[in-house]
């Protein structure tokens, strides 16, 4: 199987291929699935989004949009009022004594690790109804998930070291907890990337799919320079969650005082339906299947999780 991987053609450059998926995505993908190439584009939506976060968290009213966050969390329309500003105090009271750049860096190093994780994660969750399907009868899918098990040892472990420093070291030394959990986030992801990567090397069906996840990512790339852009324009402090300053869905253009319609509306999201559409067709070339059994695949997730939604906030509405 090795050998295989060897013969595989070179990766081409990826920042022509971000492009090709944005303007020609089948053509592109018919590239990508000769000689696929998955860590790339990933860092580059990393290095994007990194930067567009910066800009934003520069201006950005912190410890409000953190309150919102909190109190916007389905589950808190569960707890009584005093609870949850006992919850959001708690939570506020040691950020309180950090600059913009402090609490950018935090929020970021998730950003990281998350990413790495989400693309990994979703690529497992497709893969595997595609091999149900009998479309990708090619992949170790047995291998892959293993490969995930060992992955999510390694986040359980950083994400206990990074518990402990917070719980000792950040409200007495938050420069030194920064440290710790920077250093920390570094080892994680890379020991991660390695696993995923030696995985994509010795299976090359399942460097294809991954990779056709990874280049869909283009769409955030595109997203990320529009929130870029929208915080540069946008005089301080920018009181609105990141993920909301891009009024991109029917929610932010149509709202409404339903829990349960507003929850739908803000489903119908442009970016969310452009990238599952990239990704029908990275899947399908990848699989040769039609475009039909592509898009009913992608898209079933996205469908049942606007569903679970829906239903959330037609039981409990806010």
């Amino acid at each position: 199987m090795s050998e295989q991987v060897r013969e595989l053609p070179a990766g081409g450059n990826p920042i022509a291929r971000i492009v090709g998926v944005i303007f020609s995505p089948a053509k592109t993908y018919q590239e990508i699935a000769a000689a696929p190439a998955w860590l790339p584009p990933l860092l580059v939506y990393i290095a994007v989004f990194l930067i567009a976060f910066t800009v934003y968290g520069a201006k950005a009213d912190w410890l409000g949009n953190m309150e919102d966050a909190i109190r916007d969390f389905p589950t808190s329309r569960l707890a009584p009022d005093e609870v949850m500003d006992k919850v959001v105090a708690d939570q506020l009271a040691a950020l309180k004594d950090y600059n913009w750049w402090q609490i950018t860096l935090l929020n970021a190093l998730n950003i990281v690790w998350g990413s790495v994780a989400f693309y990994h994660v979703m690529t497992l969750l497709y893969l595997t109804m595609f091999y149900i399907m009998g479309s990708a009868a090619d992949v170790r899918v047995g291998k892959a998930w293993l490969t995930f098990l060992l992955c999510l040892a390694v986040l359980i472990g950083g994400s206990v070291i990074n518990g402990v420093g917070q719980f000792v070291l950040q409200k007495d030394s938050p420069m030194t907890f920064l440290a710790l959990a920077t250093a920390c986030v570094i080892v994680m992801v890379g020991v991660y990337i390695f696993l995923v990567n030696r995985n994509a090397q010795r299976d090359p069906g399942f460097h294809r799919f991954l990779s056709a996840s990874t280049y869909a990512s283009a769409v955030g790339i595109v997203g990320a320079i529009a929130i870029a852009a929208i915080s540069a324009a946008t005089p301080a402090p920018i009181q609105a969650q990141v993920q909301y300053l891009v009024k991109s869905n029917l929610g932010a253009i149509m709202p409404s005082d339903n829990a349960a319609l507003q929850s739908l509306f803000s489903s119908l999201d442009i970016f969310s339906i452009w990238f599952l559409i990239v990704l029908t067709i990275g899947y399908k070339t990848m699989t040769k299947t039609s475009t039909g059994i592509a898009a009913s695949i992608t898209f079933l997730p996205w469908v049942v999780w606007v569903l679970i939604k829906l239903a959330w906030n037609a039981a409990v509405p806010s």
